[in-house]
């Protein structure tokens, strides 16, 4: 293999050969090192980015359509699709020049198999929660929007009940070169989905958003939809976000015709296929090269401590992560039980406090839609006018308590978790501190680690009035006694439902925080544990071949640590299209 630096930046972009080489170099390094995943991730991105290949990711929560979505697209029932969560691995189709696909396993096998054996290995009822180990599953199809290299990638949705496979999601994230995330009005975005987008913006600069299923919601809904979603994104990303698109994939499906935004969106990817793909693949050799950079330079730092170090402290370190790991479940166990008492106090707290909201708010919003009715024209506009303005008065009340009980909240949590954080980093710091430098805490704050996902739902449904209801309206018949009931109910819904939200979705927070510092504890001795074992292993055949050895693969190693930081890509300032 020809040699080459770990470059990135403007190269990348004048040689289109340039990331392709720097992966190869950079699974070389790893092959040296037995970095066995770095080597196998480095070369699979040097063979996709030398075949021109990048991934548009379709993301977001489960039942979105996403696998419906692409089936449209690709014109062809492909994905599975049903009721319940389905998607549980990576699906990605590319083009071929005849319809199949190929299974990839976790144990590093293929296996070929027909289309219509596909949702034995990708759906969640033949799959569940990919027992199968599946990596991902790659279908070839003949269609022209793939024939440039764009790979359209299904991901499993967020919020299943299924763990495992929002996992999945949020691993491939760095793998992402542009995104196609799939909302809807029913609910709209949610905190996850937010979260998702956010982190995946960060990465990349293509992002094209879309609310499926527009067929099933009304015009007020999906006008409604529209402003939270611009609304939450933009608030978010800190700018705008360009087009939100309303399609139906069940419409195109069934019909053939490109209906709503449909169109709009083909333009869309088309342009992603074409103008835009040399900038994507650039990009993606930059993401790939500084991601696999760090992971090696991690690597290198472990191998040179091991080294410079006497090898009882190495064999000691690895012995003491290998019982930390095995005790992972034990120590969590146990941190889980305080956390399962802070879990309980504050669910009380926020019950109690949604009491005395609703006992101390209604009252008040009453009596504020009274005075609107007492102001407002006795004709036919009068419903209308007092439904707008129960919405406007209930929001108001609820966004005052979710500024009040938010804080409040987050504070109680801190306050409760202060604790669970600082036994977590006592004990990592203990475990993985190196005779050089000790290993910095956990870099988890003791509030909230998932995101606001409450969003005021206007229960349009509630509004609807029937035929007889609007006659009455017209002639006037008991219109301000009828108007008021239909207003006063329509308003205590409102306050009720949307406080209990409020309640739902900081108890959400809650579990969400305890599981991410939770898989963070996991992965950090997970990873821990396998850099200090290759590290064990070298040290021990340099150290018996003599100090000479030892001198010499120090010196290789300050020699690539070297290579890899002076030559890395700087980093990215992408922006949301």
């Amino acid at each position: 293999m020809p040699s080459t630096s770990v470059t990135g930046g403007p190269r990348a972009e004048q040689d289109e050969t340039a990331s392709p080489l720097a992966l190869e170099r950079l699974a070389a390094i790893a092959h040296e090192l037995g970095a066995v995943a770095v080597q196998g991730d480095a070369r699979e991105a040097s063979a996709r980015l030398s075949g021109q290949r990048f991934f548009v990711a379709c993301l977001g929560q489960f039942k979105r359509g996403k696998s419906s979505l692409l089936n449209a697209l690709v014109g062809r029932s492909v994905l599975p699709v049903g009721v319940p969560p389905v998607t549980s691995a990576l699906t990605i189709l590319r083009h071929g020049a005849s319809p199949r696909a190929q299974v990839r396993l976790a144990d590093g096998g293929t296996r070929s198999i027909a289309l219509d054996e596909l949702a034995s290995f990708v759906d969640e009822r033949d799959n569940p929660e990919n027992v199968k180990g599946v990596v991902a599953v790659e279908v070839f199809l003949p269609v022209p929007l793939l024939e440039t290299g764009l790979c359209l990638v299904d991901t499993p949705g967020l919020g299943s009940v299924f763990a495992t496979n929002t996992a999945v999601t949020r691993s491939f994230v760095p793998q992402v070169d542009a995104a196609l995330v799939v909302l809807g009005s029913d609910p709209p975005i949610t905190g996850e989905e937010a979260d998702l987008l956010t982190q995946v913006a960060a990465g990349v600069r293509h992002v094209i958003i879309v609310l499926n299923k527009a067929d099933r919601a009304s015009a007020a809904e999906l006008r409604d939809a529209r402003r939270f979603t611009e609304t939450v994104i933009e608030d978010r990303l800190g700018r705008p976000i360009g087009a939100l698109l309303e399609v139906s994939a069940r419409e195109r499906l069934e019909t053939g015709l490109p209906t709503r935004e449909w169109l709009a969106l083909e333009q869309e990817l088309a342009s992603l296929a074409h103008q835009s793909r040399n900038e994507i693949l650039a990009s993606a050799g930059e993401r790939a090269i500084r991601r696999l950079r760090d992971a090696l330079l991690a690597e290198i730092a472990e191998r040179e401590g091991a080294l410079r170090r006497p090898l009882q402290a190495t064999e000691a370190r690895v012995a003491k992560l290998r019982e930390a790991a095995s005790g992972t479940e034990r120590l969590l166990s146990d941190l889980g039980a305080l956390f399962a008492a802070t879990e309980a106090d504050l669910a009380r707290r926020y019950e109690a406090r949604r009491v005395a909201f609703m006992e101390g708010v209604l009252p008040r919003a009453l009596a504020e839609l009274d005075r609107t009715l007492g102001e407002a024209a006795t004709d036919g506009t009068l419903r209308a006018v007092a439904l707008t303005a129960a919405g406007a008065i209930a929001e108001r009340h609820v966004r005052e308590f979710l500024a009040e009980a938010e804080p409040v909240g987050e504070q109680l949590y801190s306050q409760g978790t202060e604790r669970f954080v600082t036994l977590t980093n006592t004990f990592l710091i203990d475990l993985l501190a190196q005779d050089e430098e000790p290993t910095p805490a956990l870099e988890v704050q003791p509030g909230f680690q998932k995101r606001r996902g409450f969003f005021f739902a206007h229960l349009m449904s509630r509004t609807h009035v029937g035929f007889w209801t609007w006659f009455g309206d017209v002639l006037r018949f008991r219109l301000v006694p009828r108007v008021k009931r239909h207003a006063s109910g329509y308003l205590r819904e409102l306050l009720y439902a949307n406080a209990m939200r409020i309640v739902g979705d900081l108890r959400d927070r809650v579990l969400e925080s305890r599981r991410s510092l939770e898989r963070e504890v996991t992965q950090r001795l997970t990873e821990a544990v396998a850099a200090g074992e290759r590290a064990l292993a070298a040290a021990r055949d340099r150290q018996a071949a003599g100090s000479t050895a030892v001198s010499a693969e120090i010196g290789r190693l300050v020699s690539l640590r070297s290579e890899l930081e002076s030559s890395g890509p700087a980093p990215p300032n992408p922006s949301t299209t």
